[in-house]
């Protein structure tokens, strides 16, 4: 007969635990986890070869133990790439209007007349614009990658 580990929680402290029975398939480990009054959330083969070394091994959870690697989400990755790319087109532009603006209002202190403002305010609202959305775009990029984690993170098979 096969070991079986069972994930649950207590059904008197509600505290998660893990115990190693000794069954001839997964519903009877079950049904002997709840005599000994575990809610059961999940049964999965144990990989302890007796029983003494089920009491004393660390057991992976069931995805690790199946071998099954989460899928890789390539849309997020694919959507945080073009985020990417728009944030960077933004900043520059912005920082090309931020340039601008330093050269013209330079240009014309240089010639010592009266500075006209409206062309460098009009500039740094264009650079103010530009950095505030390449800012967005950097944090939905974030938030691509972010979400990608959580989804692979909790991603949990079918049996």
């Amino acid at each position: 007969m096969p070991f079986y580990n069972i994930e649950g929680a207590d059904e008197k402290t509600g505290k998660d635990r893990l115990v190693n029975v000794l069954a001839h398939d997964e519903r009877e480990a079950a049904a002997q986890a709840k005599t000994m009054g575990l809610l059961v959330s999940a049964v999965y083969p144990a990989i302890a070869a007796n029983q003494e070394e089920a009491r004393t091994r660390q057991f992976p959870k069931a995805v690790m133990e199946a071998n099954i690697a989460p899928p890789d989400y390539a849309g997020l990755l694919a959507a945080r790439l073009v985020y990417i790319a728009y944030a960077i087109f933004g900043l520059g532009v912005g920082f090309f209007f931020l340039v601008k603006a330093i050269v013209a209002f330079v240009m014309e202190a240089r010639q010592g007349g009266p500075v006209d403002y409206t062309m460098t305010k009009d500039d740094l609202v264009w650079f103010a614009a530009s950095m505030c959305g390449g800012a967005i775009l950097l944090g939905s990029a974030s938030a691509c990658m972010a979400l990608r984690d959580i989804a692979r993170n909790s991603f949990k098979p079918h049996r």
